[in-house]
């Protein structure tokens, strides 16, 4: 048998090296057939692509047009027959036009597109104007040569016919799936006809004569230099000598041409004749239409020569494949023949080796077995069916059970479970076929402690008998953790329940919940979370279009940070939430965690607070004073009403870019109003002056208070223009400067003549009263009349020119005042007694309101100048009284200090409207009857003498019950003694 495997093995390495050879040559062989086969279809695709260029119909119909609407065609012989005239270019002209025609009902046959038509349609309207101008041309010939203005008869405006040439010359191009640069030979000489035909260089040549527009010399050229490159393609062809003259003929024509425009723009610019320049603008064409015909022709022989190319490219091919197929065929036969007769060779040789190998495998399997079981972390006991003895222990189960595996073989595996009751449940249920696993087991290990298994047991035969292979893994620590883990999902659930923020976990893709705290429940208006739970979380959503940016913010960053959202309740009431998603993991699939807070009451208060900020504002735009907050740092506008524009004449927008240091005349008067914000917190308002946007200056009352704004101090500012009152006060003021210095005039002037009148009415009273005293020559009843009227009328009059005196001097500031401490009481005791016979004469009763502290009280006054008022207010209340005819005079003390002195009588009153003229100056309210003498004069000296010792007088009044005239003085030490308090003083009347 080694004999026979050493020679097969020498054998077999011979066929195997003989079969790599055949293989190489096969492989080079069918890499040389296919390398020309790629050739040979390179070269057919490219003719083939030739081919089909010239066999497409519609560019065939094209082609035709071009040929007879360009050069040597219909724009040719209709431009000669205007420039140089001859009715023989008629004929031509009408063959040309009825060719056409023809042309495109052949091409209107295919089937068109609406564009195509459109095209065709626009082409024969130009043909038309064609045939109208020829009749017209023919008419002018039989009569003569044509002028001028005839050419520009004759002019035909054919765009329409030159867009659709373009049109069909490019839908024919797309249809045949050519590109310009990649045509071959007979396409190139196609569009070689097409650029120097109609809408192309001969064209826009004949045109150019024709018209002389600089544009159409300009197109001809770019015609020109756009056929030079289709020359240059069609040279690069492999051509005849005849197709390379006849390109040599037509690039020396499109020189011709060239110099031809540029002699006729020189000869335009010099402005010669028509005449010179029709005769300069003659090129022989017979040459290139010649040329142009020979390169045609050539078409056609050129696609002969590449049909028969390509057929003889596909005898190649075909023969080329035969031979292949041969070679390849005879080769695999071989192959064959030598795979068989080594396959017979070897497998006995493979059959053996096999067998001792898989005797060795299985050895070491059993070995590798063993190891394995040794390291495996899962413990695998076997043990008799009957008995539950143990055959087999791994190390693992030594581990579990704390003892070693000589310990533990032979033992009874009843002994190691907690319940032995449990083993024989598990045998019956495998007898019975059951397969038992992963059952949670408690065993004792051997030093009587417990352990938790899971226990997965099958019931099989080793060695002839009936055994059970266990296999047990020890979860003790996977029990104690799961308890942990179950004790901290309580108190998670424990710490949601008790969250008064609403959590939540939703299935990603079906928004389906699957959990929510209680919370959580309540606050979509569910009794019970089991209630939420199941439902889904599209239908919590208020606005589908929020809902759907929640959506995209969270696909995108895979989290939505907290939101203000509005959410619908499980009864469609709507309610405003705090809401936020987290994307996470839960039973292995993608969840939504959410969370969300009810901010009902919240947003409620911002509503609240927005519409007092929207009232705030109204009043604030309302009001007829400007309100503003600038910076404090830099003098920068935050805010503005609509006033403050006003003041300064610009718009509210303008105003808003503007800095408030562009309204301050004198800046350092800012300077000074910070100082005093810094060290005050506040500026009450001053008069300052402003300027406006326009430059204009202005006076304005203008308050600052400085105020915090986010943190932030800033000014909050007040103006109000000030401008005309203070204008007006400033007149004001002028016109009172006039009054006082007249006011001081006059009574520098009464001074003057009260003492001028004094003196001779002294002697006027002196004398009366020495006829009145005269014994020596008595006075009879009736003289003594008149001279009592003269006493009482001197000294009236006296008493008003002192008066008039005293006002005098009051109002020059003439008048001393000896301020002192004086006794009140007894001040109105001594005033009582001087006028005790005006009193008795109108029988008037004083009342005296006073107190045992009154008695005391003591005032800072002018004794002279207190007698005078107060003798004034009695006389009046004396001459004045009437009803009751009672005269009150009292004091008390006032808060702030003060001694009101005040003087009640039982009078006729004042009238509420006439109030205010009581200590106006020569006004008496009584003037007109009762015979009360008076000047008016001395209520207004009262009130200049009190306030001159810096008291207030005043007086209140009821009409029909009487008067209470009052003064108020500074007590001495400015103490507030007890007296004849408010409510105990006595009401007119």
């Amino acid at each position: 048998m080694n004999r026979l495997n050493k020679g097969g093995v020498k054998q077999t390495n011979l066929i195997a090296w003989l079969l790599v050879g055949l293989l190489i040559v096969s492989a080079v062989l069918v890499l040389w057939v296919t390398d020309s086969i790629r050739h040979n279809v390179a070269s057919i695709h490219e003719k083939w692509e030739a081919l089909s260029e010239s066999s497409n119909y519609k560019r065939h119909i094209v082609d035709k047009l071009h040929a007879d609407m360009g050069f040597g065609g219909l724009i040719h012989r209709y431009a000669d027959l205007i420039i140089r005239g001859g009715r023989l270019h008629i004929e031509e002209i009408r063959e040309s036009i009825g060719s056409i025609e023809t042309q495109l009902q052949e091409y209107g046959a295919e089937t068109t597109s609406s564009a195509e038509q459109r095209a065709i349609i626009g082409i024969r309207s130009v043909l038309d104007t064609y045939r109208d101008n020829l009749r017209l041309a023919d008419t002018l010939l039989q009569k003569g040569t044509l002028t001028m203005a005839d050419d520009n008869r004759l002019y035909v405006d054919d765009r329409a016919a030159i867009d659709g040439m373009k049109l069909l010359y490019r839908q024919a191009m797309d249809e045949a799936g050519v590109v310009d640069t990649a045509m071959g030979y007979g396409g190139q000489v196609d569009n070689l006809r097409r650029v120097l035909g109609y809408g192309g260089m001969i064209h826009f040549f004949k045109y150019y004569l024709l018209t002389r527009q600089e544009r159409y010399r300009k197109f001809a050229q770019t015609k020109l230099a756009e056929a030079r490159v289709i020359l240059g393609r069609i040279a690069a062809f492999e051509l005849g000598e005849q197709e390379l003259l006849a390109v040599s003929i037509l690039l020396w024509s499109m020189d011709d041409y060239t110099k031809t425009l540029d002699k006729v723009a020189e000869m335009i610019r010099q402005g010669q004749s028509i005449h010179a320049l029709d005769v300069a603008a003659y090129v022989d064409e017979s040459l290139p239409l010649d040329a142009l015909n020979i390169l045609k022709k050539s078409v056609r022989t050129y696609n002969q020569e590449q049909t028969r190319q390509v057929g003889q490219s596909l005898r190649n091919i075909m023969q080329m494949t035969s031979t292949t197929v041969s070679a390849v065929v005879l080769l695999a036969i071989i192959i064959l023949i030598a795979f068989y007769w080594l396959l017979n060779v070897e497998l006995l040789s493979i059959f053996s080796r096999e067998k001792q190998s898989l005797e060795d495998e299985l050895k070491g399997m059993r070995l590798q077995l063993t190891d394995v079981l040794d390291v495996s972390p899962f413990g695998f006991v076997i043990t008799h069916q009957q008995g539950g003895r143990i055959i087999y222990a791994n190390q693992a189960v030594t581990a579990m059970y704390g003892a070693e595996r000589s310990e533990l073989i032979g033992k009874c595996s009843p002994e190691f479970f907690v319940k032995p009751e449990s083993r024989s449940r598990y045998i019956h249920r495998l007898v019975k076929g059951e397969v038992v696993r992963d059952e949670q087991e408690e065993f004792k290990r051997q030093d009587g402690s417990r352990l938790t298994a899971m226990l997965t047991c099958k019931l099989t035969t080793f060695n002839n008998e009936p055994v059970v292979f266990n296999w047990i893994y020890d979860i003790s620590d996977r029990v104690v953790t799961e308890k942990r883990l179950s004790e901290s999902e309580q108190m998670l659930n424990t710490i949601l329940e008790s969250m008064p923020v609403g959590v939540g976990i939703a299935n990603k893709e079906t928004g389906i919940v699957e959990y929510c705290n209680s919370r959580g429940a309540e606050l979509f208006g569910y009794l019970d979370r089991t209630d939420f739970i199941g439902k889904s979380t599209i239908l919590a959503w208020a606005n589908d279009r929020q809902r759907l940016e929640f959506y995209n913010t969270f696909n995108q960053l895979g989290y939505v940070p907290e939101q203000e959202i509005q959410l619908r309740k499980a009864d469609g009431y709507l309610f405003w939430v705090l809401l936020g998603w987290e994307s996470i993991q839960y039973r292995d699939e993608a969840h939504v965690l959410f969370w969300y807070h009810d901010i009902s009451e919240r947003k409620k208060m911002q509503e609240d607070l927005r519409r007092s900020e929207q009232q705030l504002r109204t009043i604030l735009e309302s009001a007829p004073i400007g309100v503003g907050i600038s910076s404090k740092a830099d003098g920068k506008l935050y805010f503005c009403n609509t006033k403050v524009a006003e003041i300064f004449r610009l718009t509210h927008e303008s105003l808003m870019t503007r800095n408030v240091t562009d309204f301050w005349v004198d800046l350092s008067q800012r300077e000074e109003f910070l100082q005093a914000l810094q060290s005050a917190g506040e500026v009450p308002e001053r008069e300052i002056e402003l300027q406006r946007a326009d430059g204009s200056r202005f006076w304005a009352l203008l308050g600052w208070k400085s105020i915090r704004i986010h943190g932030v101090e800033q000014v909050l500012f007040w103006v109000y223009d000030y401008d005309e009152l203070k204008q007006t006060t400033l007149a004001l003021e002028h016109a009172t400067q006039l009054a006082d210095r007249a006011n001081r005039a006059k009574s520098i002037f009464f001074s003057n003549m009260s003492h001028e009148l004094r003196t001779p009415m002294n002697s006027v009273i002196g004398f009366a009263q020495m006829l009145e005293a005269d014994p020596r020559d008595p006075l009879t009843a009736r003289q003594e009349k008149c001279v009592g009227h003269i006493i009482k009328a001197g000294r009236h009059l006296l008493d008003l020119i002192n008066e008039i005196l005293d006002l005098s001097r009051i109002e020059a500031g003439k008048i001393d005042f000896n301020i002192e401490d004086l006794p009140v009481n007894e001040m109105i005791s001594e005033c009582l007694d001087l006028i005790t016979p005006l009193i008795e004469q109108h029988q008037i009763e004083v009342i005296r309101f006073s107190t045992r502290q009154s008695d005391g009280y003591r005032i800072k006054a002018d004794r002279i100048r207190l007698k005078q008022v107060l003798i004034n207010l009695l006389t009046n209340g004396v001459k004045y009284n009437a009803g009751r005819r009672q005269l009150g005079i009292g004091c008390w003390t006032t808060a702030a200090g003060m001694l009101r002195v005040f003087v009640a009588d039982t009078g006729v009153g004042i009238p509420p409207e006439r109030m205010n003229e009581i200590f106006t100056l020569y006004r008496r309210l009584n003037a007109g009857g009762g015979g009360i003498e008076g000047s008016g004069i001395g209520l207004s000296i009262t009130r200049k003498l009190i306030e001159e010792m810096g008291g207030s007088v005043g007086v209140e009044s009821q009409p029909d019950r009487g008067s209470v005239f009052w003064f108020e003085l500074p007590l001495v030490n400015g103490v507030a003694q007890a007296g004849v308090s408010r409510d105990e003083s006595v009401a007119p009347g």
